[in-house]
């Protein structure tokens, strides 16, 4: 049941995506590609390359579970939250930039992950994992309902905002429900990790945000979006591959915990950002 309420999620995620981006902000991209490119590939080589060296060539102060090895690992390679837009909006980055950098991490994501989750996982967590299988299946969760989605709205224009706002509502509520239903039914996912690690994956929440900071040819605003989107990972794409098998039976649970570890923390940086005095003072003008 929790596998097939994570796909719906995905679907309706997409399509609110789809919903609200116009072809003429796609084609709007081609004039920033150059930055879009240096974003792109932040979040699907850079962070990912980041998560490998701390996850497996670093001497780590704690040990970590396979539950938490495999959470930061899924996610480091899951570019693109759809929430991001959001924070970038509190921040008062570049939302334009920031909402057409995470179409464009979500298209690169569904074939870069898989195969960088093969990479940076040891052999017993993918095992009976098919790659191909898996991108199919991103394809058909995540690309499809986009197309719907625009489609529908160079259609029906504005009309499909009230769809959008039903697909942000359904979605929120699948994850929550997908959250109680682990709690209840596999606690010991969530209670079984302990507090150093609980401390330990915000270090690399922030890290992965903070390694795309000398990134170059950026605006002060399209830096500050950029920061955000490689903070907050897709975690929706990380629970897809953690239901595909990716990581063994508490994969899922564990990419749900760093969720509601990683959001939280998002949004209160994401606040502090929109209100440091730079920030206020630029808005204003």
């Amino acid at each position: 049941m929790v596998k097939i309420l994570i796909q719906i999620s995905i679907v309706t995620m997409m399509l609110d995506v789809g919903f609200q981006l116009t072809f003429q902000q796609v084609g709007d991209s081609v004039k920033r590609w150059k930055a879009l490119a240096v974003g792109v590939l932040t979040n699907a080589a850079v962070v990912p390359l980041l998560a490998f060296l701390i996850l497996t060539q670093l001497p780590l102060p704690i040990g970590l579970s396979a539950t938490v090895f495999t959470a930061l690992a899924l996610t480091g390679v899951s570019p693109g939250a759809p929430i991001a837009p959001k924070m970038i909006q509190l921040a008062k980055g570049d939302l334009a930039y920031g909402s057409l950098l995470m179409l464009g991490c979500q298209l690169v994501s569904i074939f870069s992950a898989p195969l960088l989750a093969t990479w940076i996982l040891p052999g017993a967590a993918t095992e009976g994992v098919s790659v191909t299988g898996v991108i199919l299946s991103l394809i058909a969760l995540l690309l499809v309902p986009l197309s719907i989605g625009m489609a529908a709205r160079h259609k029906l224009g504005e009309k499909v905002l009230l769809g959008a706002k039903v697909a942000q509502t359904t979605t929120g509520v699948i994850f929550i429900t997908v959250f109680f239903i682990l709690v209840f039914t596999q606690p010991e996912i969530f209670t079984s990790i302990g507090i150093l690690e609980w401390l330990f994956m915000g270090v690399v929440v922030v890290a992965y945000g903070a390694v795309s900071l000398p990134a170059p040819g950026l605006t002060t605003k399209e830096r500050i979006a950029l920061v955000i989107t490689s903070g907050e990972r897709n975690f929706a794409l990380a629970m897809v591959m953690a239901a595909k098998g990716f990581g063994g039976a508490d994969a899922l649970g564990g990419v749900l915990a760093l969720a509601a570890l990683s959001t939280p923390l998002g949004f209160i940086i994401s606040l502090w950002l929109g209100r440091r005095p730079s920030a206020s003072g630029k808005a204003a003008q």
